[in-house]
This record gives C-alpha cells, sequence and structure tokens, in this order.
C-alpha cells in the first residue's frame, strides 16, 4: 500500500527515532512494543506529522504523501479539554449524526444524551479515549494510528476494539500495553529497545504474531549471551597471561638488570598489548525472560483461614457491596469505566483503617505511594541495615534494576520502575492484604511480567482492580464485574 523512511533527531542531534524504513500492507495490524520512553510515541507522530514533532529534526518520506492518517493520542489535547462531546466528536460531521449515536451509545453506555454538553475535561481518561475512538470511527481514513488507546478502556471495550481491528481493510499501526490485545490482533511487531547502558536505539521488524516473535527472541537472546559469555571467558584468561607475564619481568627488571634493553622492550610490548585488550569491545549481555525468580524475603508462606468481611454501602456506590476474603484470597475487580472501582477502593480502606488488618494499597497514581525524591534503595529498606539492604539489593536486581538505577531519585526513573518500587515497598511491610488499583497500567509488557511475578510471590490475600486480562488470568482465583447492581461474578477466560 506504502512504504515510508524515518528518522527524528533533537536540534542538539541526540536521535530518538533512529533511521528506519519498511512497507505498510492493506490489512497490517503492526504492534508497536518496548519500555516506556524508548521512541515509540515520537515514532508515530512522525509518521503522521504530529505538531508535537515540528521543533525535531525529521527526516521522513512517505510514497504517498497524501494519506489520511486517522489518529488517536494518549489523551485529547489540552485545547480540545474544553469542548463539548458533541463538538469533538462531530467536529463538522453532522451529516453522520445518526451513525455518531449508535457508536456513542455502543461505546459508552453509561453516559446519556444528556451528557452532550459535557466538556471533555468532566470525562474520566477512559471516556475521552472512547470518545476519540467513537470520532475516528467517523472520519474517512487511509491508515489508523492509535497511542496507546487500551490504556484506560474497560474490558468490555478491550474485546470491542480487538473486533473492530480484525475487521478492518486499512492498515493499523499500534502502541499498546495490552498483551492480549497485541497477541489477539498483531501480525507484524516493531520493537523498539534502547542499548549500550540505553544509549543506542535498535528497531527490530519482526513478520508474524507476537507470541512467535517473543519465542524468537528469547532464543537469539540467549544465543546471544553465550557468545558474551564465551568472549569473557576467553578475555579474562588473556588478561590473567598478562598478568603473569607483566608480574614476571617487572620482577626481572627490578631485581635483575634493570638496564637490559630486552627486558625494557618486553615490558613496553607488555604494556602495548594491555592497552590493545582495553579497547577490545565488550558487547553487552541482554536480559532474557526466565521462570519466575523473584523471592520475597520479607513475607513468609501463611495459611488459609478468614481474613475480612467486606461491607460497603455509599450513596457514591450504586448498591451495597458485601464479600468475604481468606488469607490466601486473589480477587480482582473489573467494570467499565466511572462505574466507581476506585471509589469503592477509598471508601473500603477507610473503613479498614481502625481495624487490625494490616493492609497496603498501591494507587493508580503512584506518586500518591512515593517520595520522589529518594531512591528505590531508601523507600524500600529505609531502616539502612546490612541485611535490609541486601535483601532490597537482590530483589530489585530481580527486577532488572542497574546498581546506579538503585540509588538514583525516582523522579529520574520511569514510570514502570516507580511502580515495582511501590509494589515491593508495600510487601516490605509484611501485610497480610494487599489492595491494588490498576497495577499494570501505562506498563510495557516487560514491565507487566515482572508486576506479575512480584504478585505470584506474595502468599497473603490481594485485592486488585485492573482491566488486564492477562494478569486476572495468571493471578486471580475470582473475578468479580463491579456493575450498577453490584458485584456479579465473571470469567477470566479470555
Amino acid at each position: 500500500m506504502f512504504t515510508f523512511s524515518l528518522n527524528t533527531k533533537t536540534k542538539e542531534g541526540r536521535e530518538l527515532v533512529t533511521s528506519f524504513s519498511m512497507s505498510v500492507n492493506q490489512h497490517d495490524r503492526i504492534a508497536l512494543i518496548g519500555e516506556e520512553g524508548n521512541g515509540k510515541s515520537v515514532f508515530l507522530k512522525t509518521l503522521i506529522h504530529h505538531p508535537d514533532v515540528m521543533d525535531l529534526d525529521i527526516q521522513r518520506s512517505i510514497s504517498q504523501p497524501n494519506l489520511v492518517f486517522g489518529y488517536v493520542s494518549q489523551d485529547v489535547s489540552l485545547g480540545d479539554l474544553d469542548l463539548s462531546v458533541l463538538e469533538f466528536a462531530l467536529d463538522n460531521m453532522w451529516d453522520r449524526y445518526a451513525v455518531f449515536l449508535k457508536l456513542f451509545h455502543k461505546l459508552l453506555p453509561n453516559l446519556t444524551e444528556d451528557d452532550f454538553d459535557r466538556t471533555l475535561a468532566t470525562l474520566s481518561g477512559g471516556e475521552r479515549v472512547k470518545l476519540q475512538l467513537v470520532k475516528l470511527m467517523l472520519e474517512d481514513v487511509d491508515v489508523y494510528v492509535l497511542d496507546e488507546p487500551t490504556n484506560n478502556l474497560d474490558v468490555e471495550t478491550l474485546q470491542w476494539l480487538e473486533t473492530w481491528m480484525l475487521d478492518q481493510d486499512a492498515p493499523i499501526l499500534f502502541v499498546s500495553h495490552d498483551v492480549t490485545l497485541i497477541t489477539h490482533t498483531a501480525n507484524r511487531i516493531i520493537h523498539f529497545e534502547l542499548l549500550n547502558k540505553k544509549t543506542k536505539q535498535q528497531i527490530t521488524l519482526f513478520e508474524g504474531s507476537y507470541s512467535d516473535y517473543w519465542d524468537i527472541r528469547q532464543r537469539k537472546i540467549a544465543h546471544h549471551n553465550q557468545i558474551v559469555a564465551s568472549q569473557e571467558r576467553e578475555h579474562k584468561k588473556q588478561i590473567d597471561t598478562w598478568q603473569q607475564q607483566y608480574q614476571k619481568v617487572g620482577h626481572q627488571l627490578q631485581n635483575v638488570n634493570r638496564a637490559d634493553p630486552g627486558l625494557q622492550k618486553k615490558m613496553k610490548n607488555l604494556k602495548a598489548q594491555k592497552a590493545r585488550y582495553d579497547k577490545q569491545p565488550q558487547i553487552e549481555q541482554r536480559t532474557v525472560e526466565s521462570p519466575s525468580t523473584f523471592v520475597l524475603d520479607t513475607v513468609a508462606p501463611i495459611s488459609q483461614r478468614h481474613l475480612v468481611d467486606v461491607d460497603v454501602s455509599h450513596p457514591m456506590i450504586a448498591t451495597p457491596i458485601h464479600f468475604s476474603m481468606t488469607s490466601t484470597s486473589k480477587i480482582a475487580c473489573t467494570g467499565s469505566n466511572g462505574i466507581g472501582k476506585s471509589t469503592f477502593i477509598n471508601l473500603w480502606t477507610e473503613a479498614l483503617a481502625p481495624t487490625s488488618i494490616a493492609y497496603q494499597v498501591v494507587y493508580q497514581d503512584i506518586w500518591k505511594n512515593l517520595d520522589l525524591s529518594l531512591s528505590p534503595l531508601d523507600h524500600c529498606a529505609p531502616s539502612g541495615t546490612r541485611d535490609a539492604l541486601e535483601s532490597t539489593r537482590n530483589a530489585l536486581s530481580h527486577l532488572r534494576f542497574s546498581r546506579e538505577e538503585m540509588t538514583l531519585p525516582l523522579h529520574k526513573l520511569s514510570g514502570g520502575q516507580r511502580t515495582k518500587v511501590a509494589l515491593l515497598h508495600a510487601m516490605n511491610q509484611s501485610p497480610q492484604l494487599l489492595i491494588l488499583d490498576e497495577p499494570t497500567r501505562n506498563l510495557s509488557p516487560d514491565t507487566q511480567k515482572e508486576v506479575t511475578e512480584m504478585l505470584e510471590a506474595f502468599p497473603g490475600a490481594i485485592f486488585c482492580i485492573t482491566h488486564d486480562r492477562g494478569l486476572m488470568v495468571a493471578i486471580f482465583d475470582t473475578c468479580f464485574t463491579l456493575t450498577t447492581e453490584g458485584f456479579a461474578a465473571t470469567s477470566a477466560n479470555f
């Protein structure tokens, strides 16, 4: 259908998107994956020539310059927040009002026509994403470009979005952290990585499904690491041999004949040899996913017993909520956007506060859990004792923190790293109950796996609001959907 090539740099010359080109075909569903901050959004904005990248140094070539891109951003622009629902969605497309009405009721069932005059600023994040999707459906576009449309969506809308994507003839390029959606829809993968201590970007294009890509990638990384280990052994052998020769010649110069020109030449050659060894390029080890290795030293195994009866009633929640939890219950809670899930957590934790139950809450707004001026080590091992520091270093190492990152202020780390620190800190308090509000929201697939591993290692009770279908299947034995009628049991088979 079309080909394109991109390269994006800052005005100072720092590369944000390394030189990349590809062809895009009808029916393509191309998933852009990678850690937070690796360049995915800049890539999409460069492709569509978005105003946000106009102050960058862009090289962009596209075989069909008149293509119409349909773009869904992570959130609406600040300038659109004052628009009403109708003004934003229809935008001079009033002849499509009937289609709009059908889509509106399908994707936003909790809103009515009485909400048409509400401004976007009064909608939730999920409602704004849905409204962007409604607007997109009304437009005539050649290529769909979706930047993290799944972050704020409930499970029902995620399933609808999957079906819609699979039904489209026009190609779709999309960034998503929803592994289930990527697995179900993508037929091509673009993987963004930062290598060489995060100084060099690498973009990999794979023709095939996400599952196939991940399997092949793991095998390649394992082979790469075998080569690196072999080179490291050879390098160590060279250095050991050199060290022996250097010490021998040094001893001879000091104790035999300092003026011997042969010994002096030999020492000069040894120093030159060492300089060559030091200049040999060091290939970086790569991380390969492995079976769970995360061990939580601070929490001991526990036996199952009754823990708490939950009883929450409030005018902000349509129906009183009642359920019980044992000491090992793993309960997931889902529900449509705006139904009151976070409100329920706030009311429940207020009721828990005066009880003897030891609980920890990890909020959706992660800054509520963290002092961003502290380092991960300071936050998770505040006592500073040798045992606490060693245990925390081991845990952070399993979570792929480098030694340097363990000591950096949290405000300098990624959102995914902060989430892992907040969760580790909560677990270190030895709670009986963890209450989590969308812990994998906005996290890359790699980071999601690490958070899942952490929760698998926790032996106590967990109550978790989530729309992450992979997490529900992996961790939870009970799933509830919060509706206007209260809690309803639901299946986690997605």
